[in-house]
């Protein structure tokens, strides 16, 4: 057999025909909506290479030496991808084979058909790559047929796909590879939706999903309460095209993807209307509710005859799906919260209900368990494998934290420190939030060296809005240095002085011997991040509190107390500026008052800082009142701002953004923020100064970078992790921007094709 019909496969036949075959397959005999199709195994492909006459120099021996290719060595891998391909493509497939795959290509009763990857590793640890192997359009006739299936099996050797399996560290005879085909009709809609558990994110477009795959679009967006369906919230997207496919055969026509423009009555209308949405979101539900697991679907819509939704690919966390049928009865779940840091750990518990004195108390990595936590915890969060917290949200100290040192943490189970003991070992599933008893979860973790994204080789165009990291630890630099940013948006001082503050108090600052040493302390702690990122600017953000406080002593208020420390912050910079660092800039946090920014001006004049050109004083647009009074920081000399979104966000709606059950209403796109953000980018624009967006409201809501875009914003600082996709909100939203201006002015706008 060579091939399987996706409505037949069976559990035995999983690694045969990939995992995303086999995830449809399963929700197509359960009933959901899937369409037709069949699968070419990937024993079909073993055999084909195995016939390769020409080949055997490089192929024959393959799997034993791929992974002794020198990957950085371009020439040898792209001779070897080259060779690759011309002897996959030269090869003809048995008339057996061919006649089996077209009679079953008939039967889908379609002129058009699109092929897909569908692969089985093998390790349940091994990340299942996006993007890597693309997706191939045909006409449903015999030569079109052969040579796309052949195209679909030489990607495997392509240099991007050796580079990614030999770091990855699996070899290519352990990648199996099936091939999924399936009609390629002409849809009313297609989008995607991701599920959390208080909310559905959904995204839609008119035609098929390559406008949304490429960015040609920007996609209606609708969120709608996981729970009951209520639509929240609803924007009406950027659509000036959609993607078609021919409906008559035509063997003179060989791009059959064609972008065309819209009608102005669809550009101007929502691709679902609400009975459309109820029905989308109750398939969704009864999904999610079955399979907890799912994350997201992507889907279309067709409304010739009935309307019917149907689902064309279905996530799931990456340790568990229906797909599995893996037996956990060995470890129970214990509790659940939300999952603030990705990542899985198996190790023991450890309760500390207090930060200690000295901090000098020995982890050995184990998951450290508490109700909340400030940066004060931080040297002892760097010697804990994982963190549970009572109390926080996404946007909490705990979480922050914990990204940047990447362990896993789950925030926000309450009575956590009740729930467990310390010393027993539990797997803590910071990807899910959940945390099980016993070992059975335990995976394999891939070195982080060996942790490719192949997403990130799509970001190859530029951006004119700047991207910026925020990072404040050592370790962060050399993670950063390969990614396409343009500086340090953040670096906070508290979290870099969180382990002398662990040996010292501020009273100590009274002694000049104490003083001389923090001096010195602070310069070898600064160096590092000006040093590595020279010439970019890195936006040092002075000292702000180690104390867990929304409203108390933070921020240049501490400063008109005691200017000791601020004082010592500006020096070490003066120092460093002396040493050639001149891309330091200046950021003071929690200010509430055009009087406490002139009385940290007056010190930095004082300190001499003002005295080189590059050098520049912005301020956190934290506090509300920054929204009314920013002129009057402008006129009194500040020459930037940088809105700190997790601040803001809980200071306008009244929300602790540590208490977790508050967090489902903690929301930065909420109506109020978006016209906060606006309100100040659009003043920054009108008063000459760049304004920069930090925190966590792009990453939780990247369609906020679309508004962001438009308005005006000139930067904007993510944790590491979020660079790729928030890189490519900003392209998306600078290109809809583009296509919107050039539309109002008539200008004519060439459009492209291409494939998934």
């Amino acid at each position: 057999m060579i091939l399987h019909w996706l409505n037949q496969i069976q559990a035995s036949e999983r690694i045969k025909v990939g995992k995303k075959a086999f995830l449809l397959s399963r929700l197509a005999q359960k009933g959901y909506p899937v369409f037709s199709g069949f699968v070419v195994n990937t024993t079909t492909f073993q055999a084909f290479l195995e016939k390769l006459e020409d080949f055997k120099s490089l192929l024959a021996d393959f799997p034993q030496t791929s992974l002794y290719l020198d990957i950085h060595n371009p020439k040898a891998l792209q001779l070897i991808a080259q060779n690759s391909r011309h002897a996959i493509l030269d090869t003809q497939l048995s008339s057996d084979e061919l006649t089996t795959i077209v009679e079953a290509a008939k039967q889908l009763n379609s002129n058009t058909l699109i092929f897909r990857s569908s692969l089985s590793l093998p390790s349940t640890s091994a990340k299942y790559p996006s993007g890597l192997l693309s997706s191939q359009v045909c006409w449903n006739q015999l030569e079109s047929i052969e040579l796309t299936l052949k195209t679909i099996w030489s990607e495997l050797f392509s240099a991007k796909s050796l580079f990614y399996w030999q770091r990855l560290g699996i070899p290519l005879e352990k990648v199996n590879l099936a091939i999924l085909v399936q009609p390629l009709n002409n849809v009313t809609a297609t989008g995607k939706i991701l599920i959390q558990p208080h909310l559905m994110q959904i995204q839609a477009t008119w035609g098929l999903g390559y406008s949304l795959l490429k960015g040609d679009v920007s996609p209606d967006l609708y969120e709608v309460d996981s729970q009951t369906g209520r639509i929240i919230r609803k924007q009406l997207g950027v659509k000036y095209c959609a993607y078609q496919v021919p409906t008559q055969f035509d063997k003179n026509e060989s791009d059959l993807l064609k972008l065309n423009s819209l009608s102005l009555e669809k550009q101007e209308s929502y691709c679902l209307n609400d009975d459309f949405l109820a029905h989308l979101f109750q398939m969704v539900r009864n999904l999610w509710l079955e399979n907890p697991t799912v994350t997201g679907i992507d889907w279309s819509l067709i409304t010739e005859q009935s309307p019917q939704f149907y689902i064309t690919k279905v996530q799931f966390n990456q340790l568990s799906s229906l797909s599995e049928n893996s037996d956990n009865s060995s470890t129970s779940m214990i509790s659940q919260g939300l999952g603030a840091s990705s990542g899985i750990v198996t190790a023991p518990i450890l309760i500390i209900l207090e930060i200690p004195t000295d901090l000098k108390r020995e982890m050995s990595g184990s998951i450290l368990i508490t109700r909340e936590i400030t940066s004060a915890w931080l040297p002892l969060l760097k010697q804990a494998s994982g963190l549970i917290l009572e109390q926080g949200s996404m946007t909490s100290h705990g979480a922050i934290i914990a990204r940047e040192l990447g362990i896993p943490a789950i925030v926000g189970i309450p009575n956590a420190t009740q729930l467990f003991t310390s010393g027993e070992t539990v797997v803590l599933d910071g990807n899910t939030g959940k945390i099980h008893r016993g070992k059975a979860l335990q995976v394999p973790v891939t070195p982080q060296k060996n942790n490719i994204n192949p997403d990130a080789e799509s970001i190859n165009y530029p951006i004119i809005t700047q991207l910026m990291v925020n990072i404040s630890q050592k370790k962060s630099i050399e993670k950063t240095m390969d990614k396409p940013i343009d500086g340090i948006g953040l670096l906070r001082s508290e979290w870099l002085l969180s382990e002398w503050f662990t040996k010292h108090s501020l009273e100590n600052l009274l002694e000049l011997s104490f003083q001389e040493q923090l001096l010195t302390e602070l310069i070898e702690l600064i160096e590092p991040f000006v040093q590595a990122f020279h010439p970019k600017p890195v936006f040092y953000r002075t000292f702000d509190s180690l104390e867990k406080t929304t409203l108390g002593k933070r921020g240049t208020y501490n400063y008109l107390q005691n200017p000791i420390l601020f004082d010592l912050e500006l020096q070490a910079i003066q120092h460093l500026q002396k040493q050639g660092y001149y891309n330091i800039k200046l950021i003071l946090p929690f200010v509430r008052s055009v009087e406490e920014f002139r009385f940290c001006q007056q010190r930095i004049i004082q300190t001499g800082l003002t005295q080189f050109p590059l050098f520049q004083i912005w301020m956190m647009a934290e506090v509300p009142s920054v929204l009314f009074l920013l002129p009057e920081y402008v006129k009194a000399g500040v020459q930037g701002i940088a809105i700190g979104s997790n601040d803001l966000t809980q200071l306008l709606l009244g929300i602790e953004r540590e208490d977790s059950q508050l967090s489902q209403h903690y929301n930065a796109y909420h109506p109020a923020m978006q016209m906060a953000f606006k309100q100040l980018i659009q003043q920054t624009k009108m008063l000459k100064i760049p304004c920069s967006m930090c925190g966590q409201a792009v990453v939780q809501y990247p369609e906020l970078i679309d508004s962001l875009v438009e308005w005006g914003i000139t930067a904007i600082s993510v944790e590491p992790e979020s660079v790729p996709i928030v890189y490519q909100a900003i392209a998306k939203g600078e290109y809809r921007l583009y296509l919107e201006v050039a539309r109002q002015n008539r200008n004519p706008i060439n459009y492209h094709t291409g494939s998934e």
